[in-house]
């Protein structure tokens, strides 16, 4: 038995917990090899179903009604069936067709269960492993049960829902002809219980299942990842579906996507949105003064002692960013603040988190590409902008205007055009 069957049977028979630490695993082609991640992809969508009559009893509990009075049609074999929920297809008496995300019963208790054992685990593996008492296992541990928790909410699911169509929405008129659609989910929110979300149906095939390297499945992912990141440059409030595995990913007709989950929602604002944005522009050009001083702000010690230490990890980590994906970047940093005893936010960590799970699910589809190979050259386009809008409150655009038409004359002489010119201009001041 190789390593990814005794990972993805341990994390079937030990319940959701496991599960959900297996799925976030699949993704990680950086910790593990490709053929144990696509055994670990199994537990996505292919969790043991719960039997129809075990549905049919919650449907018919929650609406005070028989099945039949609700829909139309429903199909009692699953779409999909997962660690927290299966999704059935079904039509309602109107017509519409739908997909209806049942909760498993009792799983609350199953996580709280499992929480408390791993947290004795942790607390006596700690005592005798240094190395992991640095990683600070409980607040990590605390982390992702508050994770799995809103995970399970499936009233916040929906408002997720509805604040993801509000925010996405807009890009779909933005969009170029190399680019799809995105495709949101809308609930039916008088229909919706504490444990079942009735939305509409996405017809579309999930990327774990999409074998095909072809033109369309790039431009859904393309169209995805660009989605996501102009949300992050673009938005006040950053709001993006936090597990982006293969599953939850839908490529669909002419290039388009869709999400199908909104259990979980990275949402990034003010201060801490600003640090990551000017952090991503930073990793990218190798700004490690700057990227230094961004990461001291999450840290109470401010010595230069601190950030000399810190200034040296930052230099070697930017050595090896050029050819690894946006993910690698943020496990970096997270190491980064780790070995320096810098607590890591949670709205960093979930970020982080998105970032590794789409650069994992694009490896699934074609392992030579990452998120940054599809987003590169809207990157540069939004790197101008921002470069641009810097310049505009100072006197300094004429001048990097006439750097600019010399340099495009004669690109070999970049750096001595530049001196040149801004020699010049400061003599004449």
């Amino acid at each position: 038995m190789n390593l990814g069957v005794f990972l993805r049977k341990f994390c079937e028979k030990h319940s959701l917990t496991y599960v959900k630490i297996g799925q976030i695993l699949s993704t990680r082609y950086d910790l593990l090899p490709k053929k144990d991640c696509e055994e670990l992809q199994k537990l996505l969508d292919n969790t043991r179903p719960l039997e129809y009559e075990t549905i049919k009893d919650i449907i018919e509990n929650d609406y005070n009604k028989p099945i039949g009075e609700i829909f139309k049609r429903f199909n009692k074999n699953p779409l999909a069936s997962a660690s927290i929920a299966q999704v059935h297809k079904a039509e309602l008496k109107n017509g519409d067709v739908v997909a209806v995300k049942v909760r498993r019963p009792g799983i609350e208790k199953r996580v709280r269960k499992d929480i408390i054992f791993l947290k004795v685990l942790l607390t006596m593996l700690s005592a005798f492993i240094p190395k992991l008492r640095r990683i600070r296992p409980i607040k990590i541990l605390n982390q992702f049960h508050r994770w799995i928790v809103e995970e399970m909410d499936f009233r916040n699911e929906v408002e997720n829902m509805v604040l993801t169509r509000k925010n996405y929405g807009k890009y779909n008129n933005h969009f170029g002809k190399n680019l799809g659609r995105i495709h949101l989910i809308r609930p039916y929110k008088k229909l919706c219980t504490d444990n079942i979300i009735i939305s509409n149906f996405i017809e579309g095939t999930p990327l774990i299942k999409y074998k095909k390297k072809d033109s369309r499945g790039f431009k859904s992912l393309k169209t995805y990842v660009v989605a996501g990141m102009r949300e992050l440059f673009e938005s006040k409030v950053y709001c993006i579906q936090a597990d982006p595995h293969p599953a939850n990913i839908i490529i669909m007709k002419n290039g388009d996507v869709a999400n199908v989950d909104c259990g979980l929602l990275c949402k990034l604002e003010g201060e801490q949105l600003k640090i990551i944005q000017e952090m991503f522009f930073q990793i990218y050009l190798k700004d490690k003064d700057n990227l230094t001083k961004n990461l001291m702000f999450f840290s109470k010690n401010k010595s230069k002692k601190l950030r000399k230490s810190m200034g040296n990890d930052i230099e070697e980590f930017l050595e090896s960013t050029d050819s690894r994906g946006i993910g690698f970047w943020y496990i970096g940093l997270a190491k980064i603040m780790i070995k320096n005893k810098i607590s890591i936010p949670d709205g960093f960590a979930l970020f982080s988190r998105v970032n590794i799970m789409i650069d994992g699910s694009i490896n699934t589809y074609d392992k030579d590409i990452t998120a940054l190979d599809l987003f590169k050259n809207e990157f540069r386009a939004i790197l101008k902008k921002r470069i641009i809008k810097n310049l505009e409150s100072t006197d300094y655009l004429p001048l990097v205007y006439k750097i600019s038409e010399r340099i495009k004359k004669s690109p070999e002489n970049t750096l001595e055009i530049i001196d040149k010119f801004i020699n010049k201009y400061f003599a004449e001041k």
